[in-house]
């Protein structure tokens, strides 16, 4: 691609909307502006009008800070950068940009039991890396306004063809990885609980059906979908979680799904109060053989820990 003409570029400092901007940015993939090369190819690759503004914002501050503190943008283009640069907003998942990211927010999101290795590196196989390699169209994130990946939501509009996906796809792509956090023969802890705990989810990760249905294939059945949603502390409470579930939700329900369903650590009652607010429902059947009483509340595992699952129809 040839880079953006002057006349462009004058184009481009003058616009005010994030459609205007990308329209601009379609023809070119970089730009030397104040001396400063500067590069927006993976931006453009999301196809994302706002990825694209952000990126050329950051960038052009960028630039006037290295051509010095005298220099100045455009009044036009100074005011549209003061009142957008920033501003976070939700994007489907890129792979070539946003790896890394998600599996940091999922390390920083994870539930306190899992807070320890090599459980906290093997969860991230359970319950984050296979959407982005199987299905990361039905993956997207919050964009920090500068391309940052600070939330997401994972999922996918058929669980079961996804739990085929992960067993002839998945399992043999991560095995060596795999084997790589197990010990070494005559190293395996001799049965204390984290190292129980270790090859219970390394089990997991090779076998799907329990990692997606758990015990409950059957009593999830009505509900083919289901997600996983995490965002950093630093942007939650800001309508974000509703806008990830909504796109998500959106999203499958084009591919036909009619419902789905996620599971939250029982105790987190602001994550249940969160769903409930957003239209989902506990699922109804009790799963811990009347233990509780409660709808779809299972047993504790051996962490100590219950699951609560939740379902909504689309």
């Amino acid at each position: 691609m040839q880079p953006a003409s002057s006349s462009s570029l004058e184009v481009l400092c003058h616009k005010r909307t994030t459609q205007e901007f990308a329209s601009v940015w379609t023809s070119a993939t970089r730009f030397l502006w104040l001396g400063v090369e500067i590069d927006i190819s993976g931006a453009l690759s999301s196809l994302s009008p706002n990825t694209v503004t952000y990126a050329v914002q950051c960038s052009c501050r960028r630039a006037v800070e290295i051509a010095g503190p005298t220099t100045t943008l455009p009044p036009t283009y100074s005011q549209n950068m003061s009142t957008t640069q920033h501003q976070p907003f939700v994007r489907q998942y890129n792979s070539s940009t946003d790896f890394e990211a998600v599996v940091h927010i999922f390390r920083e999101t994870a539930d306190g039991s899992l807070k320890v290795e090599p459980i906290w590196t093997i969860g991230s196989y359970l319950w984050c890396r296979p959407y982005l390699t199987l299905s990361p169209s039905t993956c997207f994130v919050i964009d920090d306004g500068c391309g940052r990946a600070v939330g997401y939501v994972l999922g996918v509009s058929d669980s079961a063809a996804f739990c085929e996906a992960w067993n002839e796809v998945y399992v043999p792509i991560i095995e060596r990885e795999l084997e790589r956090l197990l010990p070494i023969d005559g190293e395996d802890g001799q049965g204390d609980p984290l190292s129980r705990r270790r090859d219970e989810l390394v089990q997991l990760v090779r076998s799907p059906e329990r990692a997606i249905f758990s015990s409950y294939r059957k009593q999830l059945e009505a509900w083919p979908g289901h997600l996983h949603i995490d965002i950093l502390p630093s942007h939650q409470r800001m309508g974000f979680g509703r806008q990830l579930v909504d796109t998500m939700c959106k999203t499958i329900k084009a591919e036909g799904c009619s419902g789905l369903y996620l599971g939250m650590v029982a105790s987190n009652d602001q994550a249940a109060r969160f769903y409930e607010a957003l239209g989902f429902r506990r699922l109804p059947h009790v799963l811990d053989d009347h233990a509780s009483g409660e709808l779809g509340r299972t047993k504790k595992g051996d962490d100590g820990g219950a699951t609560i699952y939740f379902v909504t129809d689309l």
